[in-house]
């Protein structure tokens, strides 16, 4: 039996009817042109996620599969155009949700793992927001909640960092 035709029976998922199918191919390995072609260094010594934008399809060669950062944006890349297509604006930055309010939340990865107070109001750890006309929601939910729609942002907030110490400390912000 073929995996579409399992595929097909199942009744709450018309995954092989989709308008937006997704094919993904995975290879245990890296072939020495491709290497080549990649360059030398370590970035990819343990694998590549690669998005093809165009046939849908995303591309996992090596360890990429073990590499959740990798396949995230791997998957974020081949999801913004459909998101897109169909009214929402896919958007690096994190959902905060604080009292009744929702804000929406862009700072760097660095800021956001070493405060533990934000990270306790967050949506979700992982970075990744869809925003509609109506709604938002995160694209990769993390924590223990139920992935769920909310209210549009009411505030966004823009948060940077420097070593020089010149810009205010999230804290005082």
């Amino acid at each position: 039996m073929s995996l579409s035709g399992i595929l097909q029976k199942i009744p709450d998922r018309a995954i092989s009817h989709d308008t937006c199918p997704l094919t993904i191919y995975v290879s245990s390995s890296i072939s020495t042109n491709v290497r080549n072609a990649l360059g030398s260094g370590t970035r990819y010594a343990n694998g590549v996620a690669v998005a093809d934008i165009e046939r849908s399809s995303l591309i996992l060669c090596g360890k990429a599969f073990a590499d959740s950062a990798m396949l995230k944006d791997a998957l974020s890349a081949l999801a913004a155009p459909v998101l897109s297509a169909r009214g929402g604006l896919p958007v690096p930055g994190w959902l905060l949700s604080s009292c009744a309010s929702i804000v929406l939340l862009f700072a760097p990865v660095e800021v956001i793992k070493s405060c533990s107070e934000i990270q306790d109001v967050l949506v979700s750890t992982d970075s990744g927001v869809v925003i509609s006309s109506k709604q938002s929601s995160v694209l990769f939910p993390t924590k223990s909640r139920a992935p769920q729609l909310f209210t549009k942002p009411a505030t966004v907030v823009v948060v940077s960092s420097d070593r020089s110490g010149s810009l205010p400390f999230l804290s005082r912000i």
